[in-house]
């Protein structure tokens, strides 16, 4: 059985596309899935709750920008 497992990331956004997020160096895919609460934009903190896939891709899961 594949398991994912999940991560915790807290960082900076430095660059948000449509499907891909910047965050402290970090490359995270975001998909059609990915839940976000708040309007990621660069230089704000985020925390993102993610899983590596099979592949070594990090997809993010859920996306919350920190005050």
């Amino acid at each position: 059985s594949l398991r994912m497992r999940e991560y915790i990331l807290t960082g900076k956004i430095q660059s948000i596309t449509d499907d891909q997020l910047l965050l402290a160096n970090i490359p995270v895919q975001l998909t059609p899935q990915t839940l976000i609460m708040g309007i990621p934009s660069p230089g704000n903190q985020a925390q993102v709750i993610l899983r590596r896939s099979y592949n070594g891709q990090l997809h993010a899961r859920l996306i919350e920008i920190l005050p």
